[in-house]
């Protein structure tokens, strides 16, 4: 299983193509208040889904393992995904900004 490391991330708003960034934080892994959530790993159980996964919190960051097959009815991939509820951050100040996604995968 290769691991897909979950960085915090967070949006960085350009201000009219100024060089001063904001930082607004979505998710972190710290513990702090307003950013951190409790993920959940959710696999492709439906139709016939192959598909499986495994999410961890570790020091700082989340990790995310899993394979990815094809659904045999389908012969179509499934999915896995990990995901959070809560009140994110508002951060439509950054909507002409760019999203800025700290991940490693051995496969980008």
């Amino acid at each position: 299983l290769d691991p897909l490391i979950m960085r915090p991330t967070s949006l960085l708003f350009l201000a009219f193509g100024a060089a001063a960034a904001v930082n607004l934080p979505l998710v972190t892994f710290d513990g702090q208040e307003g950013t951190t959530f409790k993920f959940q790993q959710l696999n492709d159980p439906v139709m016939g889904g192959k598909s499986s996964g495994a999410w961890a919190l570790l020091e700082n960051f989340g990790r995310m393992t899993g394979d990815v097959v094809d659904v045999p009815s389908l012969k179509a991939p499934g999915f896995i995904k990990a995901s959070a509820d809560g009140s994110f951050n508002d951060v439509s100040a950054a909507l002409a900004g760019g999203l800025n996604l700290k991940l490693r995968s051995p496969t980008a």
